[in-house]
Protein backbone atom coordinates (compact mmCIF):
# COMPACT_ATOMS: atom_id res chain seq x y z
CA UNK A 1 0.00 0.00 0.00
CA UNK A 2 1.35 3.45 -0.38
CA UNK A 3 0.15 6.21 1.10
CA UNK A 4 -0.02 9.55 -0.09
CA UNK A 5 -0.70 13.66 0.16
CA UNK A 6 -3.85 14.44 -1.35
CA UNK A 7 -4.09 17.85 -2.80
CA UNK A 8 -7.37 18.58 -2.51
CA UNK A 9 -7.61 17.71 1.17
CA UNK A 10 -6.78 20.20 4.89
CA UNK A 11 -2.67 19.72 5.36
CA UNK A 12 -1.75 16.20 7.22
CA UNK A 13 -4.56 14.22 6.05
CA UNK A 14 -3.05 11.40 3.39
CA UNK A 15 -5.09 8.78 1.42
CA UNK A 16 -4.30 5.27 0.92
CA UNK A 17 -4.18 3.22 -2.17
CA UNK A 18 -2.94 -0.50 -2.64
CA UNK A 19 -0.28 0.39 -5.75
CA UNK A 20 2.43 -1.35 -3.43
CA UNK A 21 2.85 -4.70 -1.60
CA UNK A 22 3.61 -3.07 1.77
CA UNK A 23 1.34 -2.77 4.71
CA UNK A 24 -0.16 0.34 6.36
CA UNK A 25 0.86 -1.25 9.95
CA UNK A 26 4.35 -1.57 8.90
CA UNK A 27 5.01 2.26 7.63
CA UNK A 28 4.42 5.24 9.63
CA UNK A 29 4.63 8.91 8.39
CA UNK A 30 6.22 11.09 10.30
CA UNK A 31 6.72 14.63 8.36
CA UNK A 32 4.84 16.30 6.34
CA UNK A 33 6.77 15.77 3.55
CA UNK A 34 5.84 13.40 0.98
CA UNK A 35 9.19 12.11 0.13
CA UNK A 36 10.39 8.49 1.24
CA UNK A 37 12.75 9.98 3.35
CA UNK A 38 10.14 10.28 5.17
CA UNK A 39 8.15 6.73 5.43
CA UNK A 40 10.53 4.49 8.17
CA UNK A 41 9.50 1.10 9.15
CA UNK A 42 7.40 0.26 12.34
CA UNK A 43 10.07 -1.87 13.45
CA UNK A 44 12.35 0.57 13.84
CA UNK A 45 10.59 2.14 16.18
CA UNK A 46 9.73 -0.63 18.77
CA UNK A 47 12.21 -1.97 20.97
CA UNK A 48 13.21 -5.38 21.90
CA UNK A 49 12.09 -7.04 24.59
CA UNK A 50 14.99 -7.86 27.40
CA UNK A 51 17.35 -10.49 27.49
CA UNK A 52 16.62 -13.55 30.13
CA UNK A 53 19.89 -14.13 32.19
CA UNK A 54 20.50 -17.47 33.76
CA UNK A 55 21.98 -17.78 37.07
CA UNK A 56 25.67 -17.74 37.81
CA UNK A 57 26.98 -21.18 38.46
CA UNK A 58 30.62 -21.56 39.02
CA UNK A 59 29.51 -25.23 36.62
CA UNK A 60 28.55 -23.20 34.42
CA UNK A 61 31.43 -21.09 33.78
CA UNK A 62 32.99 -22.47 30.60
CA UNK A 63 35.13 -21.21 27.39
CA UNK A 64 32.46 -19.50 24.99
CA UNK A 65 29.82 -18.56 27.81
CA UNK A 66 28.79 -14.77 26.98
CA UNK A 67 28.72 -13.23 30.57
CA UNK A 68 27.05 -9.74 31.88
CA UNK A 69 30.16 -8.48 34.14
CA UNK A 70 30.11 -5.87 36.59
CA UNK A 71 33.53 -3.81 37.09
CA UNK A 72 34.02 -0.80 39.39
CA UNK A 73 35.06 2.37 37.38
CA UNK A 74 35.02 6.34 37.47
CA UNK A 75 37.24 9.43 39.01
CA UNK A 76 36.73 7.92 42.65
CA UNK A 77 36.08 4.10 41.46
CA UNK A 78 32.52 4.00 43.08
CA UNK A 79 30.84 4.08 39.57
CA UNK A 80 30.05 0.74 38.75
CA UNK A 81 29.61 -0.32 34.81
CA UNK A 82 28.21 -3.37 33.35
CA UNK A 83 29.73 -4.92 30.29
CA UNK A 84 29.03 -8.11 28.16
CA UNK A 85 31.89 -10.55 28.44
CA UNK A 86 32.77 -13.69 26.65
CA UNK A 87 35.26 -16.15 28.68
CA UNK A 88 38.50 -17.10 26.64
CA UNK A 89 39.49 -19.61 29.78
CA UNK A 90 38.83 -20.54 33.21
CA UNK A 91 41.66 -21.29 35.96
CA UNK A 92 40.47 -23.67 38.80
CA UNK A 93 43.11 -23.27 40.82
CA UNK A 94 42.77 -19.05 40.84
CA UNK A 95 39.31 -19.04 40.52
CA UNK A 96 39.90 -16.22 38.31
CA UNK A 97 37.77 -16.22 34.43
CA UNK A 98 40.54 -14.99 31.55
CA UNK A 99 37.11 -12.45 29.57
CA UNK A 100 37.20 -10.82 26.74
CA UNK A 101 35.21 -7.15 26.66
CA UNK A 102 32.17 -6.55 23.91
CA UNK A 103 31.37 -3.47 22.36
CA UNK A 104 27.79 -2.58 21.38
CA UNK A 105 27.18 -1.53 18.20
CA UNK A 106 23.53 -0.52 18.31
CA UNK A 107 21.41 2.00 21.01
CA UNK A 108 19.01 -0.64 22.06
CA UNK A 109 22.61 -3.18 22.80
CA UNK A 110 21.50 -6.35 21.53
CA UNK A 111 24.32 -6.87 19.04
CA UNK A 112 28.04 -6.64 20.04
CA UNK A 113 31.45 -7.34 18.46
CA UNK A 114 34.72 -8.32 20.56
CA UNK A 115 37.12 -6.07 21.32
CA UNK A 116 40.12 -7.75 21.22
CA UNK A 117 42.34 -4.77 23.16
CA UNK A 118 40.04 -5.41 26.09
CA UNK A 119 41.06 -8.97 27.63
CA UNK A 120 41.08 -9.02 31.60
CA UNK A 121 41.04 -11.21 34.30
CA UNK A 122 37.69 -11.14 36.64
CA UNK A 123 36.96 -12.68 39.71
CA UNK A 124 33.54 -14.91 39.75
CA UNK A 125 31.43 -12.52 42.45
CA UNK A 126 32.14 -9.89 39.31
CA UNK A 127 29.91 -11.91 37.08
CA UNK A 128 26.00 -10.55 36.96
CA UNK A 129 24.51 -13.31 34.71
CA UNK A 130 24.80 -15.74 31.87
CA UNK A 131 23.85 -14.79 28.82
CA UNK A 132 21.98 -16.36 26.24
CA UNK A 133 23.98 -17.71 22.99
CA UNK A 134 24.03 -14.94 20.47
CA UNK A 135 23.59 -15.65 16.94
CA UNK A 136 26.46 -14.61 14.87
CA UNK A 137 26.20 -12.47 11.67
CA UNK A 138 29.11 -11.42 9.72
CA UNK A 139 29.38 -7.46 8.32
CA UNK A 140 31.94 -5.62 6.66
CA UNK A 141 34.67 -8.15 8.08
CA UNK A 142 33.79 -8.49 11.37
CA UNK A 143 32.28 -11.00 13.57
CA UNK A 144 28.80 -9.50 14.99
CA UNK A 145 26.98 -11.33 18.07
CA UNK A 146 23.39 -10.77 18.07
CA UNK A 147 21.17 -11.34 21.23
CA UNK A 148 17.39 -12.17 20.71
CA UNK A 149 16.93 -8.73 23.33
CA UNK A 150 18.52 -6.34 24.80
CA UNK A 151 21.18 -6.48 27.58
CA UNK A 152 21.22 -4.26 30.82
CA UNK A 153 25.01 -2.42 30.15
CA UNK A 154 25.97 0.74 31.56
CA UNK A 155 29.17 1.81 29.44
CA UNK A 156 31.40 4.68 29.88
CA UNK A 157 30.58 7.23 27.43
Amino acid sequence: MKISKTKKQKPNKYTISSDSEESVASLIHLTNYDSDDAMLPLSSFVQPKPVNYKEVKWEEIKTDVFLLVKFVGGARKVTTYKYVCVIKEKDKEDNEIAIVRLRALNEVCSDFYINESDESFIQMDMVVAILPQPEIKFEKRKMIYSFPGTIDVFKKP
